[in-house]
């Protein structure tokens, strides 16, 4: 259940920026919300996918979604769902035995972005919108990928694993060979599931939630947020949460992530060094056109005009 709302609303903002992408009116924060929105099935395609939909993802613009399958790739749509287009032909290893868990994409071109996967192979790029599918160095199965965007050439690559303790790894060449990173965090944390790159030397990394039916001698272990300022020398806790997803990056610079499984949201304006709640929703938000925001509450889609400062509950 704790994976529940990031699906549905990965799956209804996809929805929301086709929509405005077209121009569709939505309510603003002073009007009273209206049954605007109606679901509809966007997977009666898949055939013999029993694991489902892993990862779902609008385009920058939101001009076509693209969806994960485990074991199958990726596919995407031009048109919400009337068709749907498998990426990757040229990588096997991509369309067999992967779970496609993360999708970034390259804010400097649209077409190029980069794929995680939890099994197998562990990570692949694009620079011509999934139409060409190349793997990216030898690591194996990746939770989660960040970049140093700020690098033109893109040389800082961060990758880590949720199956193994303080398994982080660093690329300084762009994906080519990888070195571990994590050794100098707590031992007592939770394996990291999600993390953020900020530059070639500060990073966050978040680990996982305490599993629910966990053993006592398990109890004692810590989920939380990290911070480093040198290339993973030293680390300092910033925040005593795990993650299940990742966090939103705005063009702001303000950093937005759902913590303890979806029970609250929380903000930084600092690159995680301090933290705030946000009232009004409390899944990790995902950037609209006109500059929105989208998210849930609880079970209730709401939608942000003015940054998070108000948010209008959408729909029924």
């Amino acid at each position: 259940m704790r994976h529940a709302a990031f699906f549905t609303a990965a799956a209804l903002t996809a929805a929301l920026a086709l929509r405005l992408q077209a121009g569709d009116a939505v309510v603003s924060p002073t009007t009273p919300p209206a049954p605007v929105l109606a679901w509809t099935d966007l997977t009666d395609w898949i055939n013999g996918a029993a694991k489902g939909i892993t990862v779902m993802a609008a385009t920058p613009g939101g001009e076509q979604v693209i969806v994960g399958l485990a074991d199958r790739g990726l596919f995407i749509s031009n048109d919400g769902r009337k068709a749907w287009t498998p990426l990757g032909k040229d990588q096997p290893a991509l369309q067999q035995k992967s779970w496609p868990g993360q999708i970034v994409f390259d804010p400097a071109d649209p077409q190029a972005f980069w794929i995680a996967s939890r099994t197998g192979a562990g990570l692949f790029a694009t620079a011509d919108s999934g139409t060409t599918v190349t793997r990216v160095g030898n690591v194996e199965s990746v939770s989660a990928v960040g970049f140093d965007f700020s690098d033109a050439k893109r040389k800082t690559v961060l990758v880590c694993r949720n199956d193994k303790d303080r398994e982080v790894s660093r690329s300084n060449n762009g994906g080519g060979t990888f070195s571990k990173v994590g050794s100098k965090l707590p031992d007592k944390l939770l394996p990291i599931s999600q993390l953020v790159v900020f530059d070639a030397k500060t990073w966050l990394v978040a680990s996982g939630l305490l599993p629910l039916t966990a053993k006592k001698k398990d109890k004692e272990r810590e989920a939380a947020i990290y911070r480093t300022e040198d290339g993973g020398g030293v680390w300092f806790r910033v925040l005593g949460e795990g993650v299940t997803e990742a966090p939103l990056q705005r063009a702001d610079g303000s950093l937005w992530w759902a913590v303890g499984g979806g029970e609250k949201l929380m903000r930084s304006l600092d690159r995680g060094k301090l933290w705030t709640p946000v009232d009004g929703a409390t899944s990790c938000p995902t950037d609209l056109p006109k500059g929105w925001l989208a998210a849930l509450k609880e079970r209730q889609v709401v939608v942000s005009t003015n940054g998070g400062k108000q948010w209008q509950a959408l729909g029924p």
